[in-house]
């Protein structure tokens, strides 16, 4: 092991001169070794114990394997030898640190040993919020930009209208740095409620359907994000983005209140039937959809304003006016949208019929709710891409149900170049 460690700090040395190992122990004031050179590492494996965390008897693995079963003949050779033992060990670099560990996982393989990688934590964190009702299939760091998004606009909007200021708060709040938060996607932990082990049984699929957002923070701005979150659940900016039923709540623990564990524990299976029940399709086509578009009445006078999320799921219904589009999501402007709709054979025909010439659809769709046209020219002027609507009068719309649309050839060969996906063309005019 002493070699192997010295070999290591060799093939660091040549990736990058300036890298330095630390096995690392917190109890240890120097636990710095082999940062001038590998004949530094100690050759005495008690001496090399106080530097590696883990490297003490109960860390030897302890389930040997069945050397008194030769009835087993090669099996035997995968069982995990007893002399093996597991340290804990931290790299420090000025390059980048996935090149350099990919470099060095392949120097340590030849000596037959691999290396479990795992980021340092920067910050003490903490999961106060736990949010229901969002689809938990969605890209995830998607969630992350558009959550950050959510809590930026909520300072922004308590430093115009002086919150901090009248609740005897601290007045930096109000324009102070958001440190970088983050988001999980696990299955909430509610007191008193047991985790079947059957559960673990459960597909895959049907394992995320469980799962809820959770919010994790620095736990040095705990006090801060609280009221970030709270005043963006009641300015219903939540709603705005992710949909009037995302639900942001804090979390349960054995002290919270009897009536707030069975509260949580009946927000957790309407989440999955709400995951289970749903399903999401890219759609390309969209411009930014954070920009706002007036709704004003005949004599000019602004009524409302909307983003594009809004006009998304208000506008666009199934046949009993439920909302067709549960959830939008986009990163990045210009970027796919994802469109998160009821799975149910008419949202999947109208959905297709969507993806199939996003222009067309909108036009004709909102046309027969009598829609006014200049706010449906507003529309698609704001938030598609005007190469779609160039080619939108090429399609034929299909008023009864299920409203489907029809393209020309001519488009459905320059859809499959764009897309790559036949389907969403459709039977050609």
């Amino acid at each position: 092991m002493v070699y192997a460690i010295q070999q290591l700090i060799l093939n660091l040395k040549i990736a990058d001169k300036m890298a330095v190992l630390n096995l690392m122990d917190d109890s240890q004031e120097d636990p710095l070794i082999g940062g001038a050179s590998p004949n530094n590492v100690p050759q005495n494996m008690t001496a090399l114990r106080n530097y590696v965390t883990g490297l003490n008897p109960c860390s030897f693995q302890t389930t040997s394997r069945p050397l008194d079963r030769p009835e087993m003949g090669a099996a035997s050779s995968r069982w995990p030898s007893p002399s093996v033992a597991y340290g804990v060990i931290s790299i420090s670099c000025d390059k980048d640190p996935e090149t350099l560990i990919n470099q060095l996982s392949y120097e340590w393989a030849r000596f037959g040993s691999y290396l479990k990688i795992k980021e340092l934590q920067a910050v003490e964190t903490i999961t106060p919020f736990q949010i229901y009702f969002v689809y938990s299939l969605t890209h995830c760091q998607t969630l992350i930009d558009e959550q950050r998004e959510i809590l930026r606009i909520a300072q922004d909007k308590m430093h115009q209208e002086d919150y901090f200021v009248t609740r005897d708060l601290p007045r930096r709040w109000g324009y102070c740095f958001l440190l970088l938060c983050s988001l999980r996607m696990n299955v909430p932990r509610i007191p008193k409620h047991s985790e079947p082990v059957i559960m673990l049984k459960l597909p895959a699929s049907i394992q995320t359907c469980r799962k809820v957002l959770h919010l994790e923070v620095d736990k040095r701005q705990l006090d801060f994000i609280t009221h970030l979150v709270q005043y963006a659940k009641k300015a219903g900016i939540y709603a705005q983005w992710w949909g009037p039923h995302a639900h942001p709540t804090e979390g349960v623990d054995w002290n919270s209140l009897p009536g707030d564990i069975k509260r949580a524990a009946k927000f957790a299976v309407k989440t999955t039937n709400y995951n289970a029940s749903m399903t999401s399709t890219n759609v390309h086509g969209f411009l930014d959809l954070n920009d706002i578009i007036h709704v004003c009445k005949p004599n000019g006078s602004v009524v409302k304003l909307l983003t594009g999320r809004e006009c998304l799921t208000s506008l666009f219904k199934f046949k009993d006016s439920s909302s067709l589009i549960a959830e939008v999501h986009q990163q990045v402007p210009l970027g796919p949208v994802s469109l998160v709709y009821p799975n149910t054979p008419e949202g999947e025909k109208l959905m297709t019929s969507l993806a199939k010439q996003l222009a067309a659809f909108a036009i004709g769709y909102l046309g027969d709710q009598k829609i006014d046209q200049t706010f449906i020219n507003n529309f698609l002027k704001t938030y598609i891409n005007p190469q779609l609507i160039h080619e939108a009068p090429q399609c034929e719309w299909d008023p009864d149900p299920p409203r489907t649309i029809r393209v020309s050839r001519r488009l459905c060969y320059r859809c499959i170049r764009r897309t790559g996906m036949v389907e969403r063309c459709g039977p050609p005019i």
